[in-house]
């Protein structure tokens, strides 16, 4: 009896080593996250803590969509880019008082400008299209918000030059509030990343301007200009952090799956789900990765989400051929 028993607990001992060896071979464990996504609040939505209002006067409340009024603006810049993109590149010149626009350009950047103000005045902005969300690290909105904030640079380069400082300030809050609509539309973490550094362009000129006209009159402005910069500058540096660890040549899976389904900001998870994609072929020789790879782009197809159902969309069909590309140098 004490023999068969023993036997019959050998079997199920060496049953179970089998396996837990199948297992392991057939179903391995995906990698783990690092210490960089392990870090306290490094899936929070970064803050800056301090109101801009010091400085804009009031935070934007009117209802709408400023995004409407952004593309007003594109499309004016889109008939004058050429304009525009000569001025651009003298923008320089322009501060030294040494060159002026020509007035085709300017009357395009004054109209731009007034498009950004009126969706500089409203709460929210919905621009993005998810649909047009690809895998790669740019996307088509990012390149529209960088137009658009040449040309404000060149019309805040003929009024710094001109010391037109009221006409100045309108242009720079317009500037900065577009960054934050930028970053609180929460759609692509490129998007965010540039709406950051608008800002940031903005405040660095407001401090000259404020500096320069009336100081004695602007003391309360550039305190709250100077107190803005120190919490942007500290949200920049995060995001551009993130920025490093998800769009690295052989980013960690542990971390892009971490952020995929921890982080707080979907402009990230859209992002790391647009990674999914490349690790399907960078990590072909971890199935733990691969597999989980995998359940995620599936998941994420069904999600109520657009942004989100579109990027693991495209991660899913991206082919080998496509993936080439994107991973060319």
């Amino acid at each position: 009896m004490g023999s068969k028993l023993g036997w019959v607990l050998s079997g199920v001992l060496v049953a179970a080593l089998i396996g837990f060896v199948v297992y392991k071979v057939v179903l391995p464990s995906p990698s783990e996250p690092t210490a960089e996504t392990l870090e306290t609040g490094f899936l929070d939505i970064q803050q800056v803590g301090v109101s801009p209002a010091v400085f804009l006067g009031s935070e934007p409340s009117e209802p709408g969509n400023a995004g409407d009024d952004y593309r007003l603006a594109i499309a004016v810049y889109e008939k004058n880019k050429d304009a525009i993109g000569g001025a651009f590149a003298r923008a320089g010149e322009i501060t030294e008082g040494e060159y002026v626009p020509e007035l085709p350009a300017m009357e395009a950047l004054r109209k731009i400008n007034e498009h950004l103000g009126a969706g500089a005045r409203k709460k929210k902005m919905y621009y993005t299209d998810p649909v047009k969300t690809v895998v790669k690290g740019t996307c088509a909105s990012a390149k529209d918000f960088g137009n658009l904030s040449d040309s404000i640079t060149v019309l805040a380069s003929v009024y710094y030059a001109t010391k037109n400082w009221p006409e100045l300030e309108k242009v720079l809050h317009n500037q900065f509030v577009m960054g934050r609509h930028m970053v609180n539309e929460h759609a692509r973490a490129l998007v965010v990343l540039e709406g950051l550094r608008n800002q940031m362009r903005a405040l660095n000129t407001m401090q000259g301007l404020y500096a320069n006209w009336e100081p004695n009159q602007h003391v309360r402005q550039l305190k709250g200009v100077r107190e803005y910069t120190r919490g942007l500058r500290t949200v920049l540096r995060s995001h551009e952090n993130k920025w490093k660890i998800v769009w690295r040549l052989r980013p960690e899976p542990g971390n892009i799956f971490r952020i995929i389904e921890k982080d707080q900001d979907r402009a990230w998870r859209v992002d790391a789900l647009l990674v999914l994609g490349a690790i399907r072929y960078t990590h072909k020789a971890h199935r733990g990765d691969s597999r989980v790879a995998g359940k995620l782009i599936e998941r994420f197809c069904m999600s109520s989400d657009p942004f989100e159902k579109a990027a693991a969309v495209a991660a899913r069909d991206l082919t080998p051929e496509g993936f080439k590309q994107i991973a060319a140098p």
